[in-house]
């Protein structure tokens, strides 16, 4: 009998060869039992069967034996890999709220004013009562006023505007200087020097002198008259007749 250990593992190994043999065996030994008597040859032929059974027998034990047994592999369950995905936390810098650059500040320029060309005037010349009047310089050496226009002849002869003294004018009436009949006290007279710079005077006296500066009520203006004194101010003077002269102040 073959043992059950050796069957199990032939049994395992899926060897023909032990089935085989222990089907011979078992066989065996069933005929021999129910043919107790046989003839010698027989019993001859019987016993080699036997011997070949047993050698197969012991051939295919001993051949098991040196089997390499293959164990199959036991699955192993996968490891469960954890795949730790370091995410890199990238902190987000506040967006510097971007400064659109000043524009540098315009400084409000004034409104261009277009100068307005002052009207240069005449030089040398008296206006009085809408008329003009060209003067020249003079001075106490001249024994009459020119022929046409004016001059000066006392006070500061050379007149300025702003010389804070006064000036004598001379003219003819009738002739250039006839309008100053016609003046009141408060009536205007505009003067300019010699580069056309005017200044306007008002009347505040009017007087009628003899060729000495005195009134008839027996009063002296000369001084007054030809003098440089009283501030800015001027003089005018002309003829009322062959005697009396006509002096208008201004200021």
């Amino acid at each position: 009998m073959i043992k059950r250990g050796l069957l199990k593992t032939m049994l395992f190994l899926g060897v023909s060869v032990s089935v085989l043999a222990s089907g011979v065996i078992s066989h065996s030994v069933a005929a021999s039992a129910e043919q107790p008597q046989v003839s010698v040859s027989n019993q001859v032929a019987h016993t080699d069967a036997l011997r070949q059974s047993a050698a197969a027998a012991a051939f295919a034990e001993n051949r098991a034996s040196h089997l390499v047994v293959a164990v199959k592999p036991t699955a192993t369950a996968p490891v469960a890999t954890t795949s730790t995905t370091t995410q890199a936390t990238t902190t987000r810098q506040p967006v510097a709220k971007q400064q659109v650059a000043a524009k540098p500040a315009v400084a409000k320029q004034a409104p261009r004013v277009t100068p307005v060309a002052t009207k240069r005037e005449a030089a040398h010349t008296i206006t009085m009562g809408g008329v003009a009047i060209r003067y020249i310089i003079g001075n106490r050496s001249m024994g009459a006023a020119p022929g046409n226009g004016a001059a000066t002849w006392g006070g500061r002869t050379n007149y300025s505007n702003t010389s804070g003294q006064n000036t004598h004018f001379i003219g003819h009436n009738p002739g250039s200087f006839a309008v100053m009949t016609s003046l009141g006290i408060g009536s205007a007279i505009r003067v300019t020097d010699g580069q056309g710079t005017g200044r306007t005077y008002h009347v505040y006296q009017i007087a009628k002198v003899n060729p000495n500066g005195v009134t008839a009520n027996k009063v002296d203006l000369w001084n007054q008259i030809v003098g440089t004194g009283g501030g800015q101010r001027i003089t005018l003077q002309t003829c009322l007749g062959s005697y009396w002269r006509e002096i208008v102040f201004a200021r």
